[in-house]
């Protein structure tokens, strides 16, 4: 039998090792100079760790991403504070990060500037809140950091054979809170539903056909759907990227073109479909105004509580006579670069 003593040291190292996970994490993150995505980053370091229990990843996973997601208001925190005083080592910021963030009470004085002090607040990055601000204007923008930098909600889809109201029952005497979302509203599993829909596309005689998007396949598709590289609000150098891509998708599609992202930002969106519109051959296919964010041919969904922030717009080719049965679909598929905030 171990010593009492032993014991409480042994429990003491276990209760700290998600912690130092956490920091070691987070000096990895801040070393990538935010490209990588935070969940990647947590992957790498927790990958080594078999001897974690699930109640380990689950405290090493709340502890960095809960730091790492509202970044830019701990910094300011730590300056406010000085808890970082002169250090320089990567290790020592990074506990003072955390630190910060054990300790944010709200009592600090926000920057004069409209940009940085949203920055500051949300813990959004400051030119992400600039265009959020001139795109959105300051109220939205605001809502708009708020939702971006909280903890993204858990979506549950469930399948036709089973009762929704089961699964709330047995949520609910679990302690899970649960809520519905509106009607219409896409949630969650976006390739998933996708996927779904596919198959059903499939039984109904049409030949649905996947490509990465870097060889796309020299054929004639009645509908070509681009869900397309995009930084999920993140590097901006994609833009030309993606509108090669979208106008290399159109010389395939013969009737109906449909263009995806996960962004909110004009330059991955309006604007890339502005260009694209000066094309000649393809002209609007307007989505119902009944449906939210709809704006004639475009539709653009912000991250609340329900749904996270996404763009879509449509076209047709004006040269197609009439709408003719969908027989051959294509969906362009390309990842995301990833960027946490």
């Amino acid at each position: 039998m171990r010593p009492p003593l032993l014991v409480a040291l042994l429990a003491s190292a276990r209760a700290l090792a998600p912690a130092a996970l956490a920091r070691e994490a987070l000096v990895a993150y801040r070393a990538s100079e935010e490209n990588v995505a935070a969940d990647k980053v947590l992957a790498r370091a927790l990958r080594g760790e078999s001897s974690f229990t699930d109640a380990d990843r689950r405290v090493a996973a709340d502890v960095f991403l809960g730091t790492a997601t509202r970044l830019r208001r701990y910094e300011w925190i730590c300056a406010q504070r000085g808890l970082c005083g002169a250090a320089s080592d990567a290790t020592a910021v990074a506990a003072a990060l955390l630190r910060a963030r054990d300790e944010d009470d709200g009592a600090y004085t926000w920057p004069a500037d409209a940009d940085e002090r949203l920055s500051a607040t949300s813990g959004a990055p400051l030119w992400l809140c600039a265009r959020w601000r001139r795109d959105l204007g300051e109220a939205v923008a605001a809502a708009v950091a708020d939702q971006s930098t909280r903890r993204g909600p858990v979506t549950l889809r469930v399948r036709d054979d089973v009762s929704i109201g089961a699964v709330e029952e047995a949520l609910a005497a679990a302690g899970v809170v649960t809520e519905r979302p509106p009607a219409g509203v896409g949630n969650g599993g976006k390739s998933l539903a996708l996927a779904a829909r596919a198959k059903e596309l499939w039984r109904a005689g049409v030949a649905v056909r996947c490509s990465d998007g870097e060889s796309i396949p020299d054929a004639a598709f009645d509908l070509v759907l681009v869900d397309a590289p995009c930084s999920g609000s993140g590097v901006l150098r994609r833009l030309g990227r993606t509108l090669s891509l979208l106008r290399e998708a159109a010389s395939r599609c013969h009737d109906r073109l449909v263009y995806a992202t996960c962004s909110i930002l004009r330059e991955e969106n309006e604007e890339v479909v502005a260009a694209f519109d000066d094309d000649a051959g393809f002209e609007p296919w307007p989505f119902s105004p009944r449906l939210e964010g709809a704006d004639g041919h475009t539709r653009r969904l912000l991250p609340n509580r329900h749904h996270d922030g996404f763009f879509i717009a449509r076209a047709t080719l004006a040269a197609a006579s009439s709408r003719r049965r969908i027989a051959e679909a294509l969906w362009l598929r390309r990842e995301s670069v990833g960027f946490a905030f």
